[in-house]
């Protein structure tokens, strides 16, 4: 599934707050589908319920899931779905050009890392 935009998960209701909207039915769904794919992080034909009763400790059948997402909702900033199977994304770190590293402006009027400690050691001396 798509994890650039998963705001239907805590989209649940409509706006006069009687009834889900259909972005969430659908969203929670294809969430049941794609986690039924995922068979290495299932018990047999159970999958882990991410609501916010279950927390991910139980695994339930996917209707039985559908039915506790709809009922409790998802639990909070579960985005990314690690209990179902999903790799845990990682943030982008920039990476280093040859041997040298960007140092920002503030940090380059820190100076030599060995000058400083050369100095504190003539203070504790």
């Amino acid at each position: 599934m798509n994890r650039e935009n998963r705001n239907w998960m805590y989209n649940k209701y409509v706006d006069n707050g009687r009834g889900l909207t259909n972005e969430f039915k659908n969203g929670v769904i294809e969430f049941v589908k794609w986690a039924q794919q995922q068979t290495q992080y299932m018990d047999g034909n159970k999958i882990r319920c991410p609501c916010k009763e279950c927390k991910n400790n139980k695994f339930l059948l996917g209707e039985d899931v559908c039915w506790d997402l709809y009922t409790h909702g998802f639990i909070e900033n579960y985005y990314n779905w690690t209990s179902q199977g999903e790799p845990i994304e990682t943030c982008y770190l920039p990476q280093p050009v040859g041997t040298s590293y960007y140092v920002p402006d503030e940090m380059a009027a820190w100076g030599n890392y060995a000058d400083m400690e050369w100095e504190q050691r003539m203070v504790y001396d």
